[in-house]
């Protein structure tokens, strides 16, 4: 119906400037009106997910996947939300459920790396991390935070591969040369974990 696209319209560009608390007004006077429009549920659902209301958000993106299972945004964004609430299974079970969807989904597999190696699932993060890099090998911090996750897999030789590949792609990363210098630091490679951490902070 017509009349609900004045709040509709009037909520996304209240969402655009960043007027959340007032997007949410509007797309719920939208979803009075119509409250089988699932979008309009993904939209507030994000639009209270700005605004930290994140278990609003949940049973926003929830309904929307209701009225449509296969909307992969409301999965993604409700995964962004269970990862927000420190819920890393729940934002997993969402991410993969988008990857079965759309495997090209933007950036998905970073995504769900982050929210296994919080939950300690560092083998499986650095799967996803692999898997990333194959859709995007030019990205100097995917392979930073590879080297990272390889760490933690106390796999130091393979961490310093991967920040030196970041490095390559982006000489002024002074992260990436703090971070070579600790794992070499944990070799006993004192001296070149000294030049790595003058170029950090160089």
């Amino acid at each position: 119906p017509y009349d609900i696209l004045p709040f509709l319209y009037r909520g996304q560009a209240k969402s655009r400037i960043k007027d959340y608390a007032g997007a949410v007004k509007d797309f719920t006077l939208t979803l009075n009106r119509i409250p089988k429009f699932g979008q309009g549920y993904t939209m507030r659902g994000y639009a209270r997910s700005q605004l930290q209301e994140y278990i609003g958000a949940i049973e926003d993106y929830t309904t929307a996947l209701l009225i449509d299972p296969k909307d992969t945004i409301a999965l993604f964004y409700r995964a962004y939300s269970y990862r927000s609430l420190k819920n890393y299974e729940a934002a997993i079970q969402d991410y993969t459920a988008v990857i079965q969807l759309d495997s090209t989904y933007r950036n998905i597999y970073k995504y769900r790396a982050w929210a296994k190696y919080y939950s300690k699932d560092y083998s499986g993060a650095l799967s996803d991390w692999n898997k990333q890099i194959d859709t995007n090998p030019k990205s100097s911090n995917s392979y930073f935070n590879r080297g990272i996750t390889k760490s933690k897999l106390h796999d130091e030789i393979g961490a310093i591969e991967d920040y030196q590949r970041a490095i390559a792609l982006d000489t002024t990363y002074s992260m990436a040369y703090n971070n070579m210098a600790w794992a070499k630091f944990r070799l006993q490679k004192y001296g070149e974990a000294l030049v790595d951490a003058n170029k950090a902070i160089a």
